[in-house]
């Protein structure tokens, strides 16, 4: 879950929603050993990505980061250096490598207040830098925000899948932060299935067939 997100929110048919209020956690303290300003946190990352990056391009393995949520500057006394476009681009550029991609997380780039969602899918996934994709959505944006349904946010999905589909992406969509709904499993099987089988009818919808499928 997000950090400092409560259940206390309400969706679409009384479904229970997970609710951020920056509000709530703007003046928390930070933890004992805590308190990374910007450039130190920009630091141990590149000292971390020139180190592991190498060897994941060697071992054929595809690294996805995912950006911070919620997309706020500061919580806790800690930077937060991935929650806006340029942060993301910084860390791809600063360890050029096919290894070193994202964790496409389309509902806390949707969070990011004024974020062009689509744009940005069009612009990592044209890079072939969207290694994985957290298939959401949200309503609001950062200082206030609801994980809604998949098809109650703000974000269009058809158009998302479109552009995932027009760039070629080609890895997993998964769902990803559903609703609970009444009846359904602590693991939320019910609202899982409704995600996707949303994703599913939006690949139909843009022509994308799952790889790997049987004849």
């Amino acid at each position: 879950d997000v950090w400092g997100s409560t259940s206390g929110g309400w969706g679409r048919g009384g479904a229970q929603v997970r609710r951020f209020d920056y509000a709530r956690v703007k003046d928390a303290q930070p933890e004992p050993g805590w308190g990374v300003g910007a450039d130190e946190m920009w630091e141990r990352l590149e000292y971390f990505l020139r180190r592991i990056v190498p060897a994941a391009e060697r071992a054929g393995v595809r690294l996805a980061l995912h950006h911070q949520d919620p997309p706020t500057r500061w919580l806790k006394g800690e930077a937060r250096i991935l929650g806006d476009f340029a942060g993301m681009k910084r860390v791809l550029e600063m360890v050029p490598s096919p290894a070193n991609g994202l964790n496409f997380c389309q509902g806390t780039v949707a969070e990011q207040a004024g974020a062009d969602v689509i744009g940005m899918i069009r612009y990592f996934g044209e890079r072939d830098k969207i290694h994985h994709v957290h298939f959401r959505n949200v309503r609001g944006s950062v200082p206030q925000f609801d994980e809604s349904f998949i098809d109650d946010g703000d974000v269009d999905m058809l158009e998302a899948m479109r552009a995932y589909h027009e760039v070629g992406y080609r890895y997993a969509l998964m769902p990803d932060h559903w609703p609970h709904v009444v009846g359904d499993t602590p693991l939320g099987h019910r609202s899982r299935a409704y995600a996707l089988g949303h994703i599913r009818a939006l690949m139909q919808a843009v022509g994308a067939k799952p790889r790997g499928r049987r004849t």
